[in-house]
Formats: structure tokens, C-alpha cells, sequence
């Protein structure tokens, strides 16, 4: 989709918004998908015209986040998933696409179309994204920033299994805990079930790089899945997708718009 669907004046952004290319091919067809990236540059423009990308009921919900992180990485999210929706179907009208949550927090689109894609979404402080896939063809998306703080907390979802099998593909222990974190996280996100099982069931195969920055791993118990992994700067993403597609994403341009 051009980014010209997108009226730039009724969104408030003052900059186009760009859709970071995003290719999934099954061997049989294309499978239609949209990838979209905000960062909190634009969170001001949203806060003061909320009416250009919010139904009043998503706004409500909005008002009701006290904490300005959460609240922040909410809009930013949400945003950055009509983006991508309103993309996969040429919706120009961003407060029309009204994305609620399901009984596992998982994003459902709520809008007047017979043809809904899968949704994904993922935020880390300042930066959110958000995948529009076409049904049948489940999207999982994790965004994490690698930071110093302590990785005690991950250790009980990390195996050593997994640190040994990232050992030659990272700088350090903390990186290695974090992308496993990420491409835990994303799996879980395509089987809608969160922490609510041990990490320990997500457990990586040997990944296969794909360049300095990029590999490629499926996972010991679910097979039929696929994760790509990015390392781009601070940032690590992953996004998970059936073992029999295949996924292309344009690193420069992703990496650009976290790091502009």
C-alpha cells in the first residue's frame, strides 16, 4: 500500500509514517502482510489529537492509564497497529479501526469487514511495532532494547541449552538472555499463551545465520514454527511465523527508523 492512504494532516504526525517492508511468501502464494513502526517522536502529535487514530472507547481506556510509561507504550502500540491494519485494508480512517483485547491480551480488530488479518504487537520503552497478516498465517512480534539491568529475572524462562546455542552468535551473556528472551516471547504471542507456561516448553533448535546481524531458529517442541531474529543496535526483534514461509524484512530501512 502507498504510505499516500495515510492522510499525514488528519493523523498529526507531520511525518509519514513508514511501512518497513515486510515480504512472506508460502510456496504456493504471497501471503499479504504490513509492518509498522512508531516511535515516541510522534507520541505528543497523538496526545493532542487523539480523534485522528482513537474511537472514543479505545480513548477512554487511555485516560484510565495513570502511569505515563505504560501509557506511552499503549498509544504507541496501538498506533502502530492501525497503522499496519489500515494498510492491509486500505482504511484511511485510523479512529474507525478500533483494536481491543482478547481474553489472553492479544489485539483483535474490531472494524465493519469481513476480511480481518492477524495482529501483532510489540513496544519497548519508545518504540513500538505492529504486524496485519493475512488469516491463517499467525504472526508473533517481540521488540526488547538490550539495557545493563540484571537478567536474574530471565533465568527461570532461559535454558542453558539455549545460552550455549547463542553463544557463538552474541557479544555476551546479558545479549544472549535477551534475544532469547525475544524469541521466546514471540512464539508465545502465535500461541496465545504469554508467561502463563514455562519458557523452558519454547526451547530453541540451532539457529542458522543468516548475516552478522540476522539468523533464523525453530524451537524443540513446536516444529512448525520459525523465528527470525534482528540484533540492530540496542534493539533485538523477532518475529515468528509457520516453518513453511518464508520471511524477508528490510533490515536498513527497520533499522533507520528505530535509530533515526
Amino acid at each position: 500500500m502507498p504510505h499516500e492512504l495515510i492522510n499525514i494532516q488528519d493523523t498529526g504526525m507531520g511525518v509519514a509514517p513508514e511501512l518497513v517492508p515486510l515480504k512472506i511468501h508460502h510456496p504456493s502464494s504471497t501471503v499479504r502482510s504490513f509492518l509498522a513502526i512508531l516511535t515516541e517522536s510522534i507520541y505528543a502529535g497523538i496526545e493532542r489529537e487523539p480523534q485522528n487514530w482513537f474511537h472514543p472507547s479505545e480513548w477512554s481506556r487511555v485516560n484510565a492509564l495513570k502511569v505515563e510509561k505504560r501509557r506511552k507504550e499503549f498509544v504507541l502500540g496501538r498506533c502502530a497497529c492501525k497503522l499496519a491494519t489500515s494498510a492491509y485494508l486500505e482504511e484511511p480512517h485510523l479512529e474507525h479501526l478500533v483494536i481491543n483485547a482478547g481474553i489472553f491480551g492479544q489485539p483483535i480488530l474490531r472494524f465493519l469487514s469481513n476480511h480481518h488479518p492477524e495482529l501483532s504487537i510489540t513496544h519497548t520503552d519508545t518504540v513500538a511495532l505492529a504486524v496485519a497478516s493475512e488469516q491463517g498465517c499467525p504472526i508473533g512480534l517481540d521488540i526488547e532494547k538490550l539495557t545493563d539491568r540484571n537478567t536474574d529475572f530471565l533465568a527461570e524462562h532461559i535454558t542453558q541449552r539455549d545460552l550455549r546455542l547463542l553463544a557463538g552468535l552474541t557479544p555476551n551473556v546479558n545479549h544472549a538472555y535477551f534475544r532469547a528472551w525475544t524469541i521466546k516471547e514471540a512464539l508465545s504471542k502465535v500461541l496465545r499463551c504469554g508467561i502463563t507456561i514455562p519458557f523452558a516448553l519454547l526451547e530453541l533448535e540451532p539457529p542458522t545465520l543468516i548475516d552478522a546481524n540476522s539468523f533464523y531458529c525453530e524451537y524443540r517442541n513446536f516444529p512448525q514454527y520459525r523465528c527470525y531474529s534482528w540484533s540492530l543496535g540496542q534493539y533485538l526483534i523477532a518475529i515468528v511465523a509457520p516453518r513453511n514461509v518464508s520471511l524477508e524484512v528490510d533490515a536498513d530501512i527497520l533499522f533507520s527508523r528505530l535509530v533515526p
